[in-house]
Parts: structure tokens; C-alpha cells; sequence
């Protein structure tokens, strides 16, 4: 729920930044790709085969960690817009990462909790590292159900900071298709998929919150 997959991300995010050591948000961007890379096995791994994303039995820390930065970097070739840099965290802090996040399964959490606990701790790394203002959920929620996008709409926010009006629309429209292709699968993937990558577009001038965008709808 919430509450659990918040404390997580603050555990992970505590591990990667070192008790200060590390700069708030080059922890969240080792953290961003740590996640990127659970989501990839997560969608990856076929029915009846074992998830790469966690540690074996007697395996040691450099075993575990050169196979999740593999998994990043087949993800990276995959989604080369959201990442270009090599995981940088070390082998340590890898399974001390893929410890508390291998027990979950961000694909099967419920899409409301799993956005909340994103923004949640969103707020509490990038306010105070980068005194970011992000839009409150309910003035978004609020602004969204009142502009009613649809599927036929191109969406574009010229200044979108962590992506939450493109969040929140991208998930109002796909709750639309559910509805309005109820039954036929294949067709409600297709749609989705064709108003994901071709009608919501979003332009922010800080690379680092452009790309906590992508992870927030990403995960």
C-alpha cells in the first residue's frame, strides 16, 4: 500500500545517499535507475521463470550486481530518452537496494498508491535539494477532471516540473479506453499504447526534473 512502498523508497533513497555523503538528488537519480531496472525484469520475465531483480542463495554482492546492472542497461537501450549514464552506486549499495525492493511488485501495486508514494517522496528529496514547487495533487486532480482530456486530445504542459498535470491526464484517459473498449484486450492495449507515445507531451528546462517525470509515469 502507500505507506509501505513510500517507506521503501525513503529506505533505498537513505542507502544511496550515504548519510550526506551523496547529494539528495544524484541519490535519487541512482535510485531512479535501480527502479527503472525492477520495473524491466518485472515486464520482462515470463510466467514460470524466476525474477532477476534479487539476491540468491550465497550469492555475493558483485554476482548480484553486475546482473542488475544488465538488467539497466538492456532497459537503457530499450528507453534510451531517459537514461544515458551508467549506474554509479556501489556493489553494496545495489544489494542493499534490490534487498528492500525485491519483496515487491511494482506492476502489480495499485496505480493511485504507487503514483502517491512516487510524489510523496518526490517532495521530500527535491524541495529541499532543489526547492522545486510541485502542484498540489488535489488542485491537479481538480484542473484535470475539469479540462476532461480524451484519447482524440493532444496534451502538452510547457512547463511540467515532475509531470503530475501529464500524470494525472494520461491516467484519466486510460481509465476512458478501459471503459470504452471493456472486453476487447488487445484493443485497449492498443490505444493506450497509441496515446501514450503520440498525444502527451510535456517540456521542462531542468534535466534532472524532466527525468523524474518520465520515472513518475514510468513507474
Amino acid at each position: 500500500d502507500f505507506k509501505q512502498l513510500t517507506n521503501i523508497f525513503k529506505k533505498c533513497h537513505t542507502i544511496l545517499w550515504s548519510g550526506g555523503k551523496n547529494d539528495p538528488t544524484t541519490a535519487f537519480d541512482e535510485m531512479s535507475k535501480l527502479l527503472f531496472a525492477k520495473i524491466k525484469d518485472e515486464c520482462d520475465t515470463h510466467n514460470n521463470e524466476a525474477y532477476q531483480y534479487q539476491i540468491g542463495l550465497n550469492e555475493n554482492e558483485e554476482v548480484v550486481a553486475k546482473r542488475i546492472k544488465g538488467i539497466y542497461d538492456n532497459a537503457k537501450r530499450s528507453d534510451p530518452n531517459v537514461f544515458s549514464e551508467e549506474i554509479k552506486a556501489s556493489d553494496t549499495q545495489i544489494n542493499q537496494v534490490v534487498k528492500n525492493l525485491q519483496c515487491i511488485s511494482l506492476r502489480e501495486t495499485d496505480i493511485d498508491a504507487k503514483g502517491q508514494a512516487f510524489e510523496t517522496f518526490l517532495g521530500v528529496v527535491f524541495r529541499g535539494g532543489l526547492g522545486q514547487y510541485f502542484t498540489r495533487r488535489q488542485i491537479v486532480e481538480f484542473v484535470v477532471d475539469m479540462l476532461e482530456p480524451t484519447e482524440k486530445d493532444i496534451i502538452i504542459d510547457p512547463s511540467c516540473g515532475s509531470g503530475g498535470f501529464l500524470l494525472y491526464s494520461m491516467r484519466n484517459v486510460l481509465k476512458e479506453i478501459d471503459k470504452n473498449y471493456e472486453g476487447d484486450n488487445r484493443l485497449i492495449a492498443k490505444n493506450a499504447n497509441k496515446f501514450c507515445h503520440n498525444n502527451i507531451f510535456g517540456i521542462e528546462i531542468n534535466e534532472k526534473i524532466a527525468r523524474v517525470a518520465m520515472m513518475d509515469m514510468i513507474v
